[in-house]
């Protein structure tokens, strides 16, 4: 995306129902292109409603930061179904 900007770089995520896309723009703190795609892949799972499958896509994504976010969401989910559930004792 050299019109845009020099080292610009965009990542983006189709499926039937939606096309998520995420820029990256050259400056301060820059994510490699493999954590850019697993952003991507993230963010269009969180907003596709057709569900596709994205193991395509997760694979050229950097396994670590996608195992890092999927552990710290399963402990954050965790947590707050123990917020519900003692809400509902009270």
């Amino acid at each position: 995306m050299p019109h845009i900007a020099r080292g610009c770089v965009r990542v983006e995520v189709a499926c039937p129902s939606c096309t998520t896309g995420i820029t990256r723009l050259p400056r301060g703190a820059e994510l490699g292109v493999p954590q850019l795609i697993t952003a991507t892949v993230f963010e269009h799972e969180a907003k596709s409603e057709g569900g596709g499958a994205t193991t395509q896509a997760h694979a050229q994504g950097d396994e670590r930061v996608r195992a890092w976010t999927e552990q710290t969401w399963r402990a954050m989910r965790a947590e707050m179904a123990r917020g519900y559930a003692e809400g509902k004792r009270s």
